[in-house]
């Protein structure tokens, strides 16, 4: 029997041995999973917030997105064109007729922003009398009070317009502005002008030929600017009305041979005033109610009529 215990002693011994080690190793076990657990909790968390950010972060990004984006260009509303295909609406074979009998046929103003007429008769030369100018000066009157004497020569070239298409009047689309300095129609030098019955193309095309003129397309806008100058400067701007301007120059060689002409017939030039601008910004519009003329629903043209100037009934 002792001899049994002590060859049983060494197992035992053993045994005893992987028990401590089997413990320590479950110890190490479970602290190590306790660390794994707390690490991968620490990533879950990490994980969360990180998900958290990204979706405040698209807000944050959509804020200072709209921040920095830019307001839409203006547009041609339906109002405004159909404004533009009234505007160019031929006018009835009676008006002209009754146009072209009177000795001379007068220059007649439709200011599109108020309603009435502003006629002005020539005398036996063609000329503008100073009498005559002031109903230019009233037609061309900007938001009722502002406005500012037309040159002459701004006044004969509307004249050759009206003779030329053998049209009753001219609807101004823009007279006098006061927006910036440099600009022709601050000056009484420049309008934006409409022939009824005339495409926009027709009426730029013999305006080219004046000489010591501007002479600006409008496609969008629907009219044709016209302005008195040194030299003569041609463009095609396609923005839309209010827009930022897009002025394009054309027909260089074309704006030097009108003014070798003009000069040939002894035409002189009309001198620029200091600082003077190239082209010129369309002047913003609105639509009236029935996508008329601004204005052409408020106050009657006796409103705007003034005993001292030539001024014909109201158009209709």
């Amino acid at each position: 029997m002792p001899r049994v215990r002590r060859l049983l002693a060494p197992v035992s011994l053993a045994l005893a041995l992987v028990g401590v080690a089997g413990g320590a190793f479950d110890g190490l076990h479970e602290e190590a999973e306790a660390q794994r657990r707390s690490s991968s909790s620490m990533r879950s968390s990490s994980r969360g917030h990180g998900r958290q950010s990204s979706m405040r972060s698209p807000s944050r990004m959509s804020a200072s997105s709209r921040r920095g984006r830019r307001t839409p260009p203006p547009r041609v509303t339906a109002a405004y064109r159909r404004q533009v295909v009234r505007w160019h609406r031929r006018p009835a074979p009676e008006a002209v007729e009754s146009w072209a009998q009177q000795t001379p046929p007068p220059l007649v103003f439709r200011p599109v922003r108020y309603p009435g007429e502003y006629a002005l008769v020539p005398d036996a030369t063609g000329a503008f009398s100073a009498y005559q100018l002031r109903a230019a000066r009233k037609a061309f009157t900007y938001r009722d009070t502002l406005t500012h004497d037309v040159h002459p020569a701004l006044v004969e070239r509307a004249y050759r317009i009206v003779r030329e298409f053998r049209v009753p009047y001219l609807w101004l689309i823009s007279g006098y502005r006061d927006t910036r300095s440099t600009s022709r129609h601050s000056q009484g030098r420049a309008m934006d002008i409409v022939a009824p019955g005339v495409s926009n193309a027709q009426l730029a095309r013999f305006a080219r030929s004046f000489g010591h003129t501007g002479v600006g397309e409008y496609p969008q806008s629907g009219f044709v600017h016209v302005d008195v100058r040194t030299r003569s400067y041609f463009w095609v701007d396609h923005s839309a009305p209010g827009a930022r301007s897009r002025e394009r120059q054309v027909r260089r060689s074309e704006a030097a041979r009108a003014d070798r002409a003009a000069r040939a017939r002894g035409e002189r030039a009309v001198e620029d005033a200091a600082d003077q601008a190239d082209g010129e910004e369309s002047d913003p519009l609105e639509a009236g109610e029935d996508g008329g003329p601004p204005g052409a629903e408020g106050a009657g043209a006796s409103e705007r009529a003034d005993a001292a100037v030539p001024v014909v009934a109201p158009h209709r």
